[in-house]
């Protein structure tokens, strides 16, 4: 899927580097879209796609603009890099803003903003319903971190959807149920178990991809997106 390799601002006035899908009218409903923690590489071509065929201007930064990568070796024994234990959830949140004000400035979104995000991406979704007021609606994906930010659930101040899987190996059993509870009060936010599910499964690279519950969250996400006014 063709893109174009942009750079907008920081807070800081430092050229950040994204990439910028438009769909066929040229025209939509911005989305900003963070990746997870091992960055933003080809196959969040394939995560996007359903996004941009339905309409929305998709931006995804680079948050690891900044940062050396780490390496390790996947399931499969192939080297692959990441950046686990190097992100900074505060300096994240100044890109992501900075992303959002970009979609915003754009002609072609109105104004109209909505962020999602998987893994580290799923979490600061989450971070942005609670801090971010020109966001009209969130949707994370299999948030790693969203029950260290519990304290922050009652800031929520826009609509906010978490797609959770059943099994996520990247917290225990009891902050997920954390999560789920908290949200249970607060009106603007929607938790979605996805049964037999794992972390990951709405990524085709990943070994638990679930071709259909991804096209399930990604409609629910469509469906608060397109509210978005």
């Amino acid at each position: 899927m063709a893109y174009e390799q942009i750079d907008f601002s920081g807070t800081d006035g430092k050229p950040i580097p994204g990439w910028l899908f438009r769909p066929k009218g040229k025209s939509g409903i911005g989305v900003c879209m963070v990746h997870d923690v091992f960055g933003l590489r080809a196959d969040y071509e394939d995560v996007v796609a359903p996004f941009v065929e339905h309409g929305y201007v998709v931006l995804l930064p680079d948050m690891f603009y900044q940062t050396e990568p780490l390496y390790d070796v996947d399931e499969k024994g192939n080297k692959r890099k990441h950046y686990r234990g190097l992100f900074k959830t505060e300096e994240g949140m100044v890109t992501l803003k900075a992303a959002v004000q970009k979609l915003k400035g754009m002609s072609e979104t109105g104004g109209r903003v909505g962020v999602t995000g998987y893994c580290l991406g799923g979490t600061l979704s989450y971070l942005a319903a609670a801090r971010l007021d020109e966001v009209g609606a969130s949707a994370g994906y299999y948030a790693t971190n969203a029950h260290g930010y519990l304290d922050e659930a009652k800031n929520i101040c826009h609509p906010l959807y978490l797609h959770i899987p059943e099994t996520d190996r990247t917290h225990t059993p009891e902050d997920a149920e954390r999560v789920r509870q908290t949200l249970k009060d607060i009106p603007q936010a929607t938790c979605f178990i996805y049964p037999k599910c794992v972390h990951g499964f709405a990524n085709n690279e990943h070994p638990g991809y679930n071709a259909e519950m991804t096209r399930l969250a990604n409609q629910r996400t469509f469906d608060l997106f397109d509210r978005i006014e």
